[in-house]
């Protein structure tokens, strides 16, 4: 993947296992965040609403987005250390 740099995201520690044991796997989502992010590629849009009506449900379950940045942030410490 020349002319790819790795970024982290969160996500499961299940998907994050399935992704270290399957490179393929992650190059592909890889690809799916590139052209969601970019807007281009035949499932952004897919991808883009589906994150939008994660968000949605999760601020119908009462979530905030001060608690999700809270819970970022702690990942974020969390691994650096």
């Amino acid at each position: 993947m020349d002319g790819w740099v790795m970024v982290p995201i969160p996500v499961s520690p299940k998907a994050a296992e399935r992704l270290r044991r399957d490179p393929e796997r992650a190059a592909a989502v890889g690809r799916l965040v590139s052209d969601a992010v970019m807007g281009e590629g035949p499932y952004s849009e897919r991808l883009i609403a589906l994150m939008e009506q994660i968000g949605r449900e999760a601020q119908a379950s009462g979530l905030t987005e001060a608690e999700v940045d809270a819970e970022l942030a702690a990942w974020h410490a969390k691994r650096r250390r």
